[in-house]
């Protein structure tokens, strides 16, 4: 809950600062702020991005397995031998 709390904060301060800042230019109120919801939009689109390739390169995925293949995979391992 802190995540999307802190990344809902992020971008609205982010949609701020360009709504901000485009009005200074003398921009409509309007415009001015669906700038600053495009950048919001823009910056949230590549967080989702990064995390989805992220996701997908750093995650492992094995096969469920049944009772069956793991008392298979117990008789095929072969036993140590103590010293």
């Amino acid at each position: 809950m802190m995540g999307g709390a802190l990344g809902l904060a992020i971008l609205a301060s982010l949609a701020t600062a360009r709504t901000n800042a485009l009005l200074s230019t003398g921009l409509n109120y309007l415009p001015a702020i669906n700038g600053g919801y495009q950048v919001a939009f823009l910056v949230a689109a590549l967080f989702a991005v990064s995390a989805s390739v992220l996701g997908a390169t750093l995650l492992r995925f094995t096969a469920p397995t049944t009772p069956d293949q793991d008392e298979l995979r117990n008789e095929q391992r072969v036993p140590e031998v103590c010293a």
